[in-house]
């Protein structure tokens, strides 16, 4: 087995992204929105569901906590504040 893993066998789970992702998009919302939409349960729900396939294994865990936090904003349709005036979006 672990010849087949290449002897990685240490993991780095996304969670402790996820939550820092979550935590800095709450101070940049308003707070209704905030309060509103749950994108934090919708992000850990996905975040879950993910561990049923390869891709914690394919993508680092950072890539995967952002993409969890861009999927939950998507199915809600919430805008992050300051993302049309920065030069940037805000997951760069």
């Amino acid at each position: 087995m672990l010849r087949v893993l290449n002897f990685h066998v240490s993991f780095e789970h996304p969670h402790k992204y996820l939550l820092h992702y979550l935590v800095s998009l709450r101070s940049w919302m308003n707070r209704h929105t905030w309060k509103r939409t749950p994108l934090a349960v919708t992000a850990w729900a996905v975040l879950r569901d993910s561990y049923h396939g390869t891709l914690c294994l394919r993508q680092p865990p950072q890539h995967i906590a952002i993409a969890v936090v861009y999927f939950a904003l998507q199915c809600y349709g919430v805008e992050v504040p300051g993302d049309v005036a920065a030069g940037r979006a805000w997951w760069q």
